[in-house]
């Protein structure tokens, strides 16, 4: 039996840069308290890349996966993805993002990578890099 996955898209508004470090140790702290109860980890989290062809940019996005889904129990599952935006609802990039945005690197085999990558993630010891963001906002551009 086959089950389709969506996922989700959430804008994360961006006031101090650190955010997405807090929304990587809220999930953490769930993977901790489900540890203390004797059960598996549920979350794992990585920073990815995304490209978006309507306006021309690369920006990150932290991907959420869940354990447990699918044929396999460990096999993360990507559910989330989280977007930094500003007040205005705009994407925001990071700094070295900006300074290459004429070049555009996405292709089949990056996204494979990323796959293949995820499902090697250990949910209790979050990527950590997950939620460091180095984000220009335009007070500072």
């Amino acid at each position: 039996m086959e089950t389709e996955i969506r996922v989700r898209r959430i804008e994360l508004l961006i006031e101090n840069g650190n955010e997405m470090e807090e929304y990587v140790k809220n999930l953490s702290e769930i993977n901790e308290m489900r540890d203390k109860n004797g059960l598996p980890a549920l979350f794992t989290c990585a920073k990815e890349e995304r490209y978006d062809p309507e306006r021309g940019i690369t920006y990150s996005v932290l991907a959420v996966y869940k354990l447990g889904i699918g044929a396999h129990p460990t096999r993360p599952v990507l559910v989330q993805e989280v977007v930094p935006v500003d007040k205005n609802g705009n994407v925001l990039q990071e700094a070295h993002q900006i300074k290459k945005a004429s070049a555009v690197f996405h292709s089949a085999a990056i996204e494979k990578y990323q796959r293949v990558r995820g499902m090697k993630l250990k949910a209790q010891h979050m990527n950590a890099h997950a939620g460091k963001f180095n984000f220009v906002t335009g007070d500072s551009a």
